[in-house]
């Protein structure tokens, strides 16, 4: 229903409205953001990354094998894969299955120690395991960790956070109740409206045009996934996102976070920043986008 009245109000929306200097992203921010000045990861970048899974070195043996099995030197010299009638294309298939091991093996390792709680993202999502070494945070303070995860976020790619386990516990509640909002980004020539969904302990953000014109395919432009395997231990949830730069820039990527965490992470369900979520997702004939409007140039306006 919620969706669907928003298709209505679009359709009134007036381009020609326009904001005020934006002062800063990070105005009025819950908790700090981190990000670095790109999103495109080189291909070397991933291979290190799986490199330093502590586990891949015992599988890297085996891989090279399979690679070496399935290829053939030709007349011209380069490799060439061997393909056996009704086999699986290799060595790719091989490939793939190594990183899924690998993968597997290090969410084992986690659950062997009592600090690490259980991963709760999709198995497509990179593991936590893959920018911080968990097994060895058991002695430390809150703190250091969170120094520790700013220090390797500013060397990776997109926007990231650590945020208290209070405030992750009533956004994650707040999403389940209202999953759906909007959210405005100024243009040149006026506003554009995005869309952002929470599902389990991710959050998608798209376009309302690109919503409406491929509506279950749209693109998502900023994907936010939310690691919470130190929240027990340690009283953190760590947040690591990535946009795409055909859609958003990182200080727009940065402003759609900050937006999120002001209407999903202000203390207090009766505040006027909730109740515009709560509107939107229960009442939606009586969403008045003006209201969300003036209350972004609010937040964000000078």
């Amino acid at each position: 229903a919620a969706l669907k009245h928003l298709n209505r109000v679009v359709s009134r929306l007036s381009p020609a409205l326009s904001f005020r200097r934006i002062i800063n992203c990070h105005q009025h921010a819950i908790f700090p953001l981190v990000r670095c000045s790109s999103t495109l990861k080189p291909l070397d970048k991933v291979e290190q990354e799986l490199q330093s899974n502590p586990y891949y070195e015992r599988y890297q043996s085996k891989l090279k094998e399979g690679i070496a099995k399935n290829t053939h030197e030709t007349d011209s010299g380069p490799a060439v894969a061997l393909q056996k009638e009704n086999d699986t294309p290799l060595p790719l298939a091989s490939v793939a299955k190594e990183i899924i091991a690998a993968k597997e093996a290090l969410r084992k390792a986690q659950r062997t120690h009592e600090h690490i709680g259980p991963t709760e993202l999709p198995e497509h999502v990179a593991l936590l395991g893959n920018f911080l070494e968990l097994p060895l945070l058991g002695d430390l303070s809150s703190k250091e960790i969170e120094s520790l995860w700013h220090e390797r976020m500013s060397q990776e790619d997109g926007v990231a956070a650590a945020i208290p386990s209070d405030i992750y516990t009533m956004m994650h509640r707040r999403g389940i109740e209202c999953p759906l909002f909007l959210h405005v980004l100024p243009r040149d020539d006026g506003f554009e409206l995005y869309l952002s969904q929470i599902s389990g302990h991710q959050v998608g953000f798209t376009s309302l045009i690109e919503y409406q014109s491929h509506q279950e395919n749209a693109r998502a432009s900023l994907s936010l996934n939310y690691y919470t395997e130190l929240q027990r231990s340690k009283g953190l949830v760590f947040m690591k996102g990535e946009f795409d730069t055909d859609f958003v820039n990182a200080n727009e990527a940065q402003l759609l976070v900050n937006q999120l965490q002001i209407y999903y992470a202000t203390p207090g369900d009766d505040n006027i920043n909730y109740q515009l979520v709560k509107t939107m997702n229960h009442k939606a004939t009586q969403f008045d986008h003006t209201a969300l409007l003036h209350r972004f140039q609010q937040l964000f306006s000078q």
